[in-house]
C-alpha cells in the first residue's frame, strides 16, 4: 500500500469517526427529552459527559481532535457511567466509535512508519554509526561503573565490531596507479 492510498484510509476513518461521534451526540439529544424518566436522567448524565469536551470540532486540528475523541471514548468507558450507558443502549455505538478510532490510530502510525522508514542510503550508514556509536559509549560508561570481567568482554567485543563496521570504505583506485606504488613525485 503506497502513502497516497494509505492517507486516502486515514481521511476515511477520520470522517468515519466524526459521524459516528455526531450520531451519538444527535441519539443523546434525542434521549433527554425521553418521557422515560429513567432514559432521560441517564441521558442527561452522558449529556453532561460528553459536552465536557465539545461537540463541535470544526476549529481544532486533526491531532487536537484526534486526542480529544481518545479522552471522549475513555471518559465514556468509566465504571461510573455504565449504568447510564446501558440505560440508553449506547454500548454498540460507543465500542464501534472505539473501533474506528483504533484503526484511525493504526493507519496512521502505519503511514508514519512507512515514511519515517525511508531512510536514504547513503545517510542510513551515518545513521547507523551514530546508533552503534552511542551503544558503545553506554556499554563502556557500564564497563567503568561495575569493573567485571563480563562488561570488560563485552566492551571490547563491541569495540572490535564498531571498529570493523565503521572503518572507512577504500577509495576508487586509479587504474594507471595501482595502489601501493610511490608516484614519481615522492621519490625525487
Amino acid at each position: 500500500m503506497n502513502v497516497k492510498q494509505m492517507s486516502s484510509d486515514i481521511d476515511n476513518k477520520f470522517d468515519e469517526r466524526n459521524q459516528l461521534y455526531q450520531q451519538i451526540i444527535i441519539y443523546i439529544k434525542g434521549l433527554i427529552v425521553s418521557d422515560d424518566v429513567e432514559i432521560r436522567n441517564a441521558a442527561l448524565i452522558l449529556w453532561g459527559e460528553i459536552s465536557r469536551f465539545g461537540t463541535s470540532f470544526s476549529k481544532l486540528r486533526k491531532a487536537d481532535k484526534t486526542l480529544r475523541f481518545i479522552r471522549i471514548i475513555e471518559s465514556l468507558k468509566k465504571s461510573e457511567l455504565a449504568e447510564a450507558i446501558l440505560k440508553v443502549k449506547l454500548t454498540d455505538k460507543l465500542s464501534a466509535l472505539e473501533a474506528v478510532q483504533l484503526e484511525y490510530e493504526s493507519l496512521y502510525m502505519n503511514r508514519g512508519n512507512l515514511v519515517a522508514g525511508k531512510v536514504a542510503p547513503t545517510n542510513l550508514r551515518k545513521v547507523m554509526e551514530k546508533a552503534i556509536k552511542k551503544h558503545l559509549d553506554e556499554t563502556a560508561f557500564l564497563c567503568d561503573k561495575y569493573e567485571t570481567e563480563e562488561w570488560k568482554t563485552l566492551y571490547a567485543n563491541l569495540k572490535k565490531r564498531f571498529d570493523e563496521v565503521s572503518a572507512t570504505m577504500p577509495e576508487k583506485q586509479n587504474p594507471e596507479s595501482p595502489a601501493g606504488d610511490v608516484s614519481e613525485n615522492e621519490t625525487a
